[in-house]
């Protein structure tokens, strides 16, 4: 890919989880080499879910 495009795939999580999959079933590293991507996914979870809680709070009848 061009640059350009690489920096943009950045901002998506299946980068990540492609890219910890990759390290995982070709290369056979572990835990250690693919905890950054992990990290980086599970940082997006608590961000969606944020965004989830704030999105939709106008929409709940409690």
């Amino acid at each position: 890919m061009t640059p350009i495009w690489q920096t943009i795939a950045r901002i998506f999580p299946l980068y990540y989880g492609g890219d910890a999959l990759t390290d995982v079933i070709k290369k056979g590293q572990g835990l250690s080499y693919t905890s950054i991507d992990l990290l980086i996914l599970c940082l997006f979870t608590i961000l969606l879910l944020f965004a989830n809680v704030v999105g939709l709070k106008r929409y709940r009848r409690v």
